[in-house]
């Protein structure tokens, strides 16, 4: 037992590691490329898989050393469930935009701080995305 919980820990490290080397590209006014949603709007946010939400107050938060938020892509999905965020699109005061250190294409929004998971949809629905036609 004690042997498979080192080697868990271990893997944990290396992963951590690899992460470090890698600085993720922070942007909080203006969308940098088109973006794409899969799924709908910028309001369908899944508690506890796209955000940590507390489960007393109903807050997600920033958190320096875990990149978790409602994901988007700049490449363009087939089908037809998804919105388009054109280029340059005005990004929220409160939220961020954080570019993927591993994966190019896939980019992040996420609170810059602690807010009620209502007022982060809140804001995520002031942003421009436009369902495929």
């Amino acid at each position: 037992m004690t042997k498979i919980l080192f080697i868990i820990l271990l893997s944990f490290i290396s992963i951590s590691a690899i992460a470090k080397d890698k600085k993720a590209i922070i942007f909080e006014k203006n969308t940098p490329v088109k973006l794409y949603r899969l799924g709908g709007d910028m309001t369908n946010v899944r508690e506890n898989v796209d955000l940590n939400v507390d489960p007393y107050k109903k807050a997600v938060g920033h958190n320096q050393n875990l990149v978790e938020g409602i994901s988007t892509t700049s490449k363009e999905p087939s089908g037809t469930n998804f919105c388009t965020i054109e280029s340059k699109s005005k990004i929220p005061k409160d939220i961020k935009l954080i570019k993927d250190p591993v994966d190019s294409e896939h980019y992040l929004w996420a609170p810059t701080k602690v807010m009620r998971l209502e007022a982060f949809k809140t804001l995520m629905g002031n942003i421009p995305c436009e369902p495929k036609k």
